[in-house]
């Protein structure tokens, strides 16, 4: 969470969430890698990239829907954008 803002402005928002599924679909990798070979290190950095998945998809997500609304539905923004990924997830 704490490198978000140094990435926000020079990458955008786009290419911040491509960021995090990236590092999501990392982070499954390594967990197959360390499942199948044994080794903890490979799950251990794993569960270091959740935050990263976490911060740069699903909190990125939130900050575009409370910036990107109109004014007067713009509060209720961050409230709506988990049914939003739900309905888009949904497909």
């Amino acid at each position: 969470m704490l490198l978000m803002p140094f990435f926000f402005r020079p990458l955008g928002v786009k290419k911040l969430m491509l960021l995090g599924m990236a590092a999501w679909g990392g982070r499954y990798v390594l967990f197959a890698l360390g499942a199948s070979s044994g080794v903890a290190a490979t799950t251990f950095i794993g569960i270091l990239l959740h935050g990263i998945c976490c911060d740069f998809f699903f909190a990125v997500m939130v900050l575009f829907a409370a910036l990107f609304r109109d004014q007067p539905t713009g509060a209720s923004a961050p409230g709506s954008a988990p049914a939003d990924r739900e309905a888009a997830a949904a497909f």
